[in-house]
């Protein structure tokens, strides 16, 4: 036991137990993060999915709203088109049912002409409120398409969507794969030592 080769051997036993050790070791803790990586790529994998969810839900949403915009903003020009020429010709109309004589079989001393059926006073306070509602909701209308915030909306879903992902996660994967060659590997190693 004192023999020089034997104390060698014994020393190199020693030697070969602690990287043996030591192996196992790196190994544990290879596993260890490559268990964690694979959660990891899991849970990207599954954010990826919600992300994508969400974009289709988004462009659905921006088309959406897209159309009923500009449905509300083509009914509303025209809409206001005909306002505004009912509007212009107010004064031409009154003049006109005053110029209308009634029917000699519906006719009285009170009312003797169309604009006499009326009350004329009430009928133009009417429409100078309408006027000025109508103005109103002209200038809300022109500020709310000057702002367009649906058209900033559907802009930004674009630009976000045309984005490549922050992680590439097919590639993410390979190399995930790829240690667990390596770990496979090592794993070999270790049983033959």
């Amino acid at each position: 036991s004192s023999h020089p080769l034997v104390q060698q051997m014994l020393g190199l036993q020693t030697v070969l137990h602690f990287h043996l050790a030591q192996g196992q070791a790196y190994y544990q803790a290879g596993g260890a993060r490559l268990a964690s990586c694979r959660r990891c790529i899991e849970e990207q994998k599954h954010q990826s999915e919600a992300l994508e969810q969400a974009n289709a839900n988004m462009d659905i949403l921006v088309a959406t709203m897209t159309r009923s915009v500009e449905g509300l903003l083509m009914k509303f020009h025209e809409r206001q088109e005909k306002h505004r020429t009912l509007l212009s010709t107010f004064d031409v109309d009154i003049v006109t049912l005053r110029h209308t004589s009634l029917h000699k079989a519906i006719s009285d001393d009170q009312h003797r002409t169309l604009l006499d059926c009326i009350p004329e006073e009430e009928t133009r306070s009417q429409a100078k409120q309408f006027r000025l509602l109508s103005e109103d909701l002209s200038r809300r209308v022109t500020e709310f398409e000057r702002r367009a915030t649906h058209r900033e909306i559907a802009e930004t879903v674009r630009k976000e969507r045309a984005k490549p992902a922050p992680v590439d996660l097919d590639a993410l994967d390979r190399l995930v794969q790829e240690a667990n060659q390596n770990y496979s590997g090592e794993h070999e190693a270790l049983e033959v030592l």
